[in-house]
């Protein structure tokens, strides 16, 4: 059961990271006027 945690616990994480990409990748698009979601907030702070 651990192991199995162990490897869904890696799942999650990598699908966060790839998230966060997109969530880059289209406020680069939108020329910075992206508003940050709290559920995908990274830190950055909202203008």
């Amino acid at each position: 059961m651990i192991t199995k945690w162990n490897k869904r616990e890696k799942q999650i994480g990598l699908v966060i990271d790839n998230m966060a990409g997109i969530l880059d990748d289209v406020d680069a698009l939108s020329g910075g006027d992206l508003e940050v979601l709290p559920l995908l907030d990274d830190g950055r702070e909202a203008e």
